[in-house]
């Protein structure tokens, strides 16, 4: 059904057909096995890009300007920041569940509580990958 819907957006509009594969390829970006093919390839990504279409997507590649070489960095280590940001999320339960802002104690407990499991995963992750 979604892709019924899809081919008749494109059909009646060919520039979002365009901008819709330009999205999606950009998202294959992720697939590359090393540094400089993602880096050859987010270039060719953008010299392929319709001008008329670079205004849609310059939040996109001034962002990727910016910040290049952190980006590209990924690909050297494949390290991402989701388990830090899990464990941050859990930390502001208890503050969202009360509304209020409780003492650095109180907030110290909750936060121990919220996190342990993930805590007491990493430590046998570091344990394991140590031994």
């Amino acid at each position: 059904m979604d892709r019924i819907t899809l081919d008749i957006w494109t059909k009646n509009h060919p520039s979002l057909g365009i901008a819709y594969e330009l999205k999606e390829s950009f998202f294959d970006l992720w697939d590359s096995d090393s540094r400089q093919k993602a880096y050859l390839k987010y270039h060719d990504w953008k010299a392929k890009s319709p001008t008329e279409l670079q205004s849609a997507f310059e939040p996109l590649t001034k962002a990727m300007a910016n910040w290049e070489e952190e980006i590209f960095s990924y690909f050297d280590h494949r390290v991402r920041n989701a388990y830090t940001e899990s464990l941050n999320i859990k930390s502001e339960y208890p503050k969202r569940k009360t509304g209020k802002l409780e003492s650095f104690p109180v907030r110290r407990a909750d936060s121990y509580a919220c996190c342990s499991s993930g805590l007491h995963y990493l430590v046998r992750l570091q344990a394991s990958s140590a031994g």
